[in-house]
């Protein structure tokens, strides 16, 4: 078998010539694929190196597996010996995704491993594929607990081990050395930073070593690049910063420490998105609160009104998302609990459309109008009918709920009518509400095939009307003078008719 091709993931110990004869032919063999064309296989010659490798996994360095392990004996043994020449070659290899061996121990968190290898000349601004850096790969990856306790014996067990290992004189990781990297939030980002590393690089999505470590939480990476001077308000491709990054993947910390350096709390993503629109979205309650207390007071407000390219406040997301404690504390912040959105929905029409039967009361105890139209007339009602959530149909007509309903309750109160008269008079008043096609929330239930629905609000008006009224609602025809009956006849709901009959 060609040397290439050898499972090097299970390999086994070897002696410091076999390493250097491994390395040298992987080498040799780097050079020959870059100069072999694999789209046009040389069948003439067999023993050519087309014979031999069929995937790129074959010519996969030693080294990256080295340093991947963070088995840093076997690269001082590959380094002692190949020649100078070799050992930058090794140092600049690429693997199948561009990763060069410095990629490998930043990203598994070798610290030992990183030093050496930068001391040895590694370019710590190699990128792959993704035009990721090392540093990106720390910032991402190499994850802790608070700087102290284990993670800082790990760290300190990795500099030691290396300085018995190599000497003090051939690793150059002096005692000061290792005091410094200690006293850092993160040794390997302070390792690669001072060392030369673009602390702003930007990948091929403009993201930055900070986003990732918002996007992970990964606070000891994000005092470390802070610290050193990143920009908190670096933006990517999709104009999101580093805070909202953090907003939308739950990272708190990351927040916190972002708010206190300086992000800009009211930026706006090329969605129009604010952090706390994507904080609310998630449903982070200790977020959206983080966020709302960094803001300055004057600014409160106007954070809560703030329209996305939807016309979208934080609100309305947060009911989209059904987080009820996050739209309670919105609601006590201020925002209003009417505001419309696109096609002039406000958050009722969207959680009953939903289904979201607490959340439809959680809004309602906050003065939520039960009759308020969107574009198309339609009441939260008609919303709850046409997508069959027969819970929120029941929550809504429900005489106690109806008592609450403000603006209905005004148009008797000056009346003197009676709870019960009232009761029956705001159940006909939302029953039969017509929408911009003259349809009443039973007919758009009807149209829907919406059964459950429609056995439900019938049996309503059988226990609260007279005849008349009974076969009004029955009957009502929308604008095109079509009734429910001649709909569920057209559509084929024949279980929907024979209930109606049943009720004559």
């Amino acid at each position: 078998m060609p040397l290439f091709q050898r499972n090097y993931k299970n390999r086994k110990s070897s002696s410091p010539q076999d390493r250097s004869e491994l390395l040298q032919t992987t080498i040799e063999l780097g050079k020959l694929v870059n100069e072999t064309d694999f789209n046009e296989p040389d069948v003439q010659s067999p023993d050519s190196i087309n014979a031999y490798i069929y995937e790129p996994e074959c010519y996969f360095s030693l080294i990256h597996q080295y340093a991947r392990e963070g088995d840093l004996n076997s690269i001082i043994d590959a380094f002692n010996n190949v020649n100078l020449a070799d050992r930058k070659a090794i140092l600049s290899a690429e693997d199948y995704d561009k990763l060069t061996p410095l990629h490998h121990a930043c990203r598994y968190g070798h610290i030992a491993v990183a030093h050496f290898l930068i001391q040895q000349g590694a370019d710590v601004n190699a990128r792959d594929d993704d035009l990721l850096t090392p540093l990106h790969f720390a910032a991402r990856y190499n994850i802790g607990s608070e700087v102290g306790g284990t993670r800082r014996k790990l760290i300190s067990y990795q500099i030691i081990g290396a300085r018995k290992l190599q000497g003090a004189k051939r690793c150059g990781l002096q005692a000061h050395e290792e005091a410094e990297m200690l006293r850092h939030c993160d040794p390997i980002l302070f390792c690669l930073i001072s060392n030369g590393a673009r602390i702003d690089a930007k990948d091929k999505y403009g993201l930055t070593p900070l986003h990732y470590a918002a996007m992970k939480n990964n606070i000891n990476a994000a005092q470390e690049l802070v610290s050193s001077g990143a920009d908190v308000n670096s933006i990517d491709q999709n104009h999101m910063a580093p805070l909202h990054t953090a907003a939308a993947h739950g990272s708190l910390s990351v927040i916190k420490l972002l708010a206190n350096r300086g992000a800009k709390i009211m930026a706006v993503d090329n969605r129009k998105n604010t952090p706390l629109h994507l904080a609310a979205r998630s449903g982070n309650l200790k977020i959206v609160k983080t966020i709302l207390e960094a803001t300055v007071e004057a600014d409160r407000l106007k954070l809560l009104k703030l329209r996305n390219n939807s016309e979208d406040t934080v609100l309305h997301l947060a009911a989209d998302a059904n987080c009820i404690d996050v739209v309670k504390f919105l609601l006590e912040s201020g925002c209003d609990v009417n505001e419309t959105r696109a096609m002039r929905n406000t958050a009722l029409h969207s959680a009953a459309s939903k289904g979201y039967r607490e959340l439809v009361e959680a809004l309602l105890e906050a003065g939520a109008d039960l009759t308020a139209l969107n574009k198309f007339k339609e009441t939260p009602l008609h919303n709850a009918a046409a997508y069959n959530k027969v819970e929120v149909v029941k929550f809504i007509i429900q005489p106690d709920i109806l008592l609450k309903a403000k603006k209905i309750l005004s148009m008797f109160e000056s009346s003197g009518t009676d709870r019960d008269s009232y009761v029956t008079l705001a159940k006909g008043e939302v029953l039969e509400a017509p929408d911009h096609r003259g349809s009443t929330p039973f007919l758009v239930a009807v149209s829907q095939g919406h059964l459950d629905t429609v056995k439900y609000l019938l049996d309503s008006v059988w226990s609260n009307f007279s005849s008349h009224v009974k076969s009004e609602f029955i009957n009502s025809p929308n604008r095109y003078q079509e009734t429910p009956m001649h709909i569920a006849a057209a559509c084929g709901f024949l279980e929907i008719c024979e209930v109606k009959n049943d009720k004559f």
